[in-house]
């Protein structure tokens, strides 16, 4: 789980804003999960359309919203609010690592003991 706002996950993966206004993303916050697979999107979830070998995941990313997702991860504008990045899978892949790593928690090293 993140919580982010729509416009801070665009800057980190160097997307563009499509179906939705700078300020209505800048307040709208994914609280829930970062899902690929649109029958696993709960409310305030994150939709990663992602093409796959049998299926493309843009043909997926509505029915995430309607379960709930606030906006989907995509290479192209999908009908919903998404952030659009580059449309290959490496650009996919880094903008998903470029996320997960800005949304891990800040522990200092010294925080956690075994034992």
């Amino acid at each position: 789980m993140i919580e982010m706002t729509i416009a801070r996950i665009a800057e980190i993966v160097g997307g563009e804003l499509a179906d939705i206004g700078a300020d209505e993303a800048a307040s709208t916050v994914v609280t829930g999960s970062v899902e690929f697979d649109s029958r696993a999107i709960g409310p305030g979830g994150l939709f990663l359309a992602l093409p796959g070998a049998r299926s493309d995941g843009h043909d997926f990313a509505a029915a995430a919203v309607e379960s709930g997702a606030v906006a989907v991860l995509a290479a192209r504008p999908v009908g919903v609010p998404a952030i659009v990045v580059q449309p290959d899978r490496g650009a996919a892949d880094a903008a998903s690592g470029a996320l997960a790593k800005a949304g891990r928690p800040r522990w200092p090293l010294n925080s956690w003991r075994a034992g």
